[in-house]
């Protein structure tokens, strides 16, 4: 991951030129202007997105907790929403479901 992020980093214009051409040519400065004002805040909020259900999963399949993914998944969605998601996706996984229950054998 370390490497593509490296990678991603040298070549962002070049990134994002290749971007601006799948819109018409008619519409690439207006797309160009949004994306200049939108991408500088947008990346790093995404990336710290991805490094953290990347972790989260990792650290639940470690503790062989159940629905790591669907709970990795709803940890890196809320990572996004400002201020209030990361608190909230944070106190999520404690409130993830245990481990189903044994009934006593008769």
């Amino acid at each position: 991951m370390l490497v593509l992020v490296i990678y991603f980093l040298a070549d962002q214009a070049q990134i994002k030129h290749g971007f601006y051409r799948l819109f018409p040519r008619h519409r690439r400065p207006r797309v160009g202007l949004l994306g200049d004002a939108i991408l500088p805040g947008s990346v790093g909020s995404v990336l710290t997105s991805i490094l953290a259900t990347t972790g989260n999963y990792i650290v639940l399949l470690a503790l062989h907790v159940p629905y790591a993914l669907a709970l990795s998944i709803q940890v890196g969605v809320l990572d996004l929403i400002p201020l209030v998601g990361p608190p909230s996706s944070g106190s999520s996984s404690p409130w993830s479901p245990g481990p189903p229950s044994r009934s006593p054998k008769r």
